[in-house]
């Protein structure tokens, strides 16, 4: 089959499973089939960026196949540490433990954004990362099996000529070196930091909650209370009523939409051409942004699903941002002029930029007229339009994965998963085991690229800052012109 025939057959299975008509064991297993044609498929093309995503994800593939009986038993531990953990979290606040443990950020902010429950979120926080006499055992075979599929991974690349997995990985994603991913990543963690406290402290605020990672979330709300900036929750007709008006001025597109069955379509008209960017409702906990084809939606090669329950109530400062964050990828992705089967290969090094570019750019504009003074205004910019505190975690993510996969061992990273030339933000009290960050880097194609999220961040930042007063549409669809910027600030 050639190439697009291929993908199109994939974005039609991975539609039936996001809509939960695909049991996940039967799709994963015909997905991996097709996946393997189209990356074989992949490597005899003549781009040389197509080539290079096929190199990866085949290599991807043959690590994740290397490791699979250690990621069985990593999963088998990780099953027992969660089932001991949900019983123990019976006693928090009258919240049961699936809400607690179940993974979805969003199910629990309430629970976590509210000050009265400040210890319990402690607590929550001690309990799923602080071994205790019971629980140790657990955490102990975690650990073990975590550097058992870290080594496996790198074990499977050797032969390929790397010398570790983030050796592969850097190389196939942006052609660099891991030492020269960690240095920008530790700059960029200093920058933010030193962009924060000297922020905090020409507002004579003190950094507080900000400081632990429990509940840094409650610091960020309490410092914007305490200078009086109120963002309010919208419904999600709003936010997109808010996004389309924010194109039409700050864009070079005319856009508009409309609600349809199970979902939005917002019409976007650029150089004259009409795009259909639909957003729709899914099952389950999901939100993400997926290719597509007229199989699913006529003129769309890209759609974006979000959780049901974003349809309905209002949405968080939080939630409004993944909206926005998703819809960069969804308008990235269907303005793009290449083949859509190409695109994520076109973008494998870049591909949160467009994203992050939109979220920042889009939450700013929503919000503007409810910043009143100059303080407000830099709160928000380190807070809400940046979210500081995130992206020094998102940083140490990064560089943990990096380490992880260059051979250094889950237990040597402590306090935090950064070079030690770089002092954290945060203060740990005790192992962290969030750092070692099991459910980001344990399984996935993005195992050994985390790094990718933060580095794109802060493209997204320096493009944001010369964007000027016009956001121009070929700052998220000509790849070549996004990766000169990122080569740029990396040299």
């Amino acid at each position: 089959m050639m190439i697009d025939q291929i993908h199109s057959v994939m974005v039609q299975l991975f539609h039936q499973y996001i809509l939960g008509k695909l049991p996940p064991d039967v799709f994963s297993a015909a997905f991996s089939r097709y996946e393997s044609r189209l990356n074989q498929a992949f490597i005899s093309e003549r781009l040389s960026s197509v080539q290079y995503y096929g190199q990866l994800m085949l290599l991807t593939q043959k690590a994740k196949e290397a490791s699979a009986s250690q990621m069985a038993s990593l999963k088998a531990s990780l099953i027992r540490l969660n089932d001991y953990q949900k019983a123990a979290a019976l006693s928090f606040s009258g919240h049961g433990p699936k809400g607690l443990f179940s993974g979805d950020k969003h199910s629990m902010q309430d629970f976590f954004s509210s000050p009265e429950n400040t210890e319990s979120i402690r607590e929550a926080y001690r309990l799923k990362h602080l071994p205790d006499s019971l629980s140790r055992s657990f955490f102990d075979s975690v650990f073990i099996q975590l550097d058992e599929v870290f080594r496996t991974r790198t074990d499977a690349v050797v032969e390929n000529g790397f010398s570790t997995y983030s050796h592969a990985k850097c190389t196939l994603t942006s052609k660099t070196q891991p030492v020269s991913v960690l240095k920008m990543l530790a700059d960029s963690y200093e920058q933010l930091q030193s962009c924060l406290s000297s922020t905090l402290s020409e507002l004579s605020l003190s950094p507080g909650l900000l400081k632990d990672p429990a509940t840094f979330r409650l610091g960020i709300q309490q410092l914007l209370t305490d200078s009086n900036l109120r963002l309010p929750a919208f419904s999600i007709d709003d936010a997109l009523k808010a996004f389309v008006s924010f194109l039409n001025d700050r864009s070079d597109v005319e856009a508009s939409f409309k609600c349809v069955q199970g979902g939005y379509l917002i019409a976007i008209r650029h150089n004259n051409d009409l795009y259909k960017l639909p957003l729709l409702s899914c099952p389950g906990t999901q939100t993400i942004t997926a290719p597509s084809n007229a199989g699913i939606v006529q003129g769309a090669s890209a759609i974006t699903y979000l959780k049901a329950r974003l349809f309905t109530g209002l949405l968080s400062v939080r939630e409004i941002k993944t909206l926005y964050h998703e819809l960069g990828h969804l308008l990235s992705m269907n303005l793009y002029q290449g083949r859509p089967a190409f695109y994520h290969a076109d973008f494998r090094d870049i591909i949160e930029v467009p994203s992050q570019l939109i979220e920042c750019e889009a939450i700013t504009y929503l919000y503007a007229s409810y910043i009143t003074s100059d303080a407000q205004q830099k709160l928000f910019d380190c807070l809400v339009r940046t979210d500081i505190p995130d992206e020094l975690r998102q940083t140490e993510i990064g560089c943990a994965d990096i380490l992880v996969h260059s051979g250094t061992g889950c237990r040597d990273i402590l306090n935090a998963a950064l070079p030690s030339s770089v002092n954290c933000f945060f203060s740990y009290p005790y192992f962290p085991s969030r750092l070692v960050y099991v459910k980001h880097i344990q399984d996935g194609d993005m195992a050994g690229e985390y790094h990718l999220y933060p580095l794109n961040s802060v493209t997204a930042r320096a493009m944001s800052r010369r964007s000027g007063s016009l956001l121009k549409m070929e700052l998220l669809t000509d790849s070549k012109l996004i990766r000169s910027a990122q080569a740029a600030l990396m040299s």
